[in-house]
């Protein structure tokens, strides 16, 4: 009896400490248990524009460029502000964009890891990796960069407007100009229209859009010489050419954008060089097939041609890097596809002297 009363106590005991323990573990409703702060995630520029760090939050229409306003400003307009581009920088999401040198774009990734207060600081404080991609222009870079999600905006002395991709700078589209963009002023991200400051002091309104035809008529009516021009270069090419039927040139092309000749037809290529001097002007891949060159100016005006005076393979002429000429190449009426033309592709050259 005396053991049986000795296991029960035992057994009360045990279940007695068991309760408490159990209720030790339970928190209690005026003293709850302390949780945990979680830490506060450190804020990015991951995904994030701003029209003060020149980029934008939209998708630019790439297929078209269209210069729908032109005025005369003077150098007392406060709307001149005008500064090289060398040294411009643009931010978008973790990457840096800045003109170095006069004719290279870079982008490289912001380091992060310098950020600690809850509120992102201004993007130019921050130090920056090695080189991500780097873009080197054709041309010397004149205005920009501007940004958006899928384009980054330059402009050059070619004078062109120049969309690249982001993430590779590798180029989407040039889009000649009739006149030289030395500043952008601002970005209209809701109507796609990019302001700028020319050379002359004008100042023009380029708005983007995504219809070909727009495009192709447009930059056409900006690249290619005026109508009257155009029928002088005509004329004289068929001259030239002895055709009894009317010259008609295709498309202009820009050069050196397009070398390519055609061998089929008359070619009519704008041409623009970064430096005085004088050039030789040639084709390589003809071989010894006789062909037209002439040179003229944006009047239409005959400036040299290389079988006025003797047939020459290859032309000379001192060129000026701030005007625009007009060449025209053709290969003979005996000379088409398939008669004695060259094998392989023909391509225009012109190179300083």
């Amino acid at each position: 009896m005396k053991r049986l009363l000795c296991i029960g106590i035992s057994i009360l005991l045990i279940s007695a400490c068991s309760k408490g323990a159990h209720e030790a573990q339970q928190p209690d409703a005026l003293h709850p248990s302390p949780v945990k702060e979680e830490q506060a995630a450190r804020p990015t520029f991951k995904d994030k524009t701003d029209p003060s760090w020149n980029s934008y939050s939209i998708a630019l229409p790439t297929a078209a460029i269209i210069l729908s306003e032109l005025s005369k400003a003077s150098q007392s307009d406060g709307a001149l502000t005008i500064k090289s581009a060398v040294g411009n920088r643009a931010f978008m999401s973790t990457s840096r964009y800045s003109v170095e040198g006069s004719k290279k774009l870079i982008v490289r990734p912001l380091d992060e890891s310098m950020i600690t207060e809850k509120v992102l600081p201004d993007p130019a404080q921050l130090p920056v990796s090695d080189p991500q991609a780097v873009w080197t222009a054709p041309f010397i870079i004149t205005a920009g960069p501007y940004l958006c999600t899928n384009a980054v905006i330059l402009a050059t002395s070619e004078p062109a407007i120049v969309i690249l991709e982001p993430e590779t700078l590798v180029p989407i589209k040039s889009f000649p100009i009739s006149h030289l963009i030395i500043s952008f002023t601002k970005f209209n991200p809701e109507t796609y229209e990019l302001y700028a400051i020319h050379g002359d002091l004008s100042t023009g309104t380029y708005r983007f859009g995504d219809t070909e035809t727009v495009q192709s008529d447009t930059v056409q009516l900006l690249v290619g010489p005026e109508e009257n021009a155009l029928r002088k270069m005509q004329d004289k090419t068929g001259k030239l050419l002895s055709s009894s039927t009317p010259i008609q040139f295709g498309r202009t092309q820009i050069f050196p954008v397009v070398s390519a000749v055609e061998t089929t037809a008359a070619n009519l290529f704008r041409i623009a060089v970064e430096e005085d001097g004088p050039y030789r002007i040639y084709l390589d891949g003809l071989g010894n097939i006789p062909f037209l060159l002439i040179l003229f100016d944006k009047d239409g005006e005959s400036i040299f041609s290389n079988i006025e005076y003797a047939v020459e393979k290859v032309m000379e002429y001192p060129l000026e890097k701030s005007k625009v000429y007009y060449l025209v190449v053709s290969l003979f009426a005996g000379n088409t596809e398939g008669q004695n033309t060259a094998k392989g592709p023909v391509q225009l050259v012109i190179r300083k002297k």
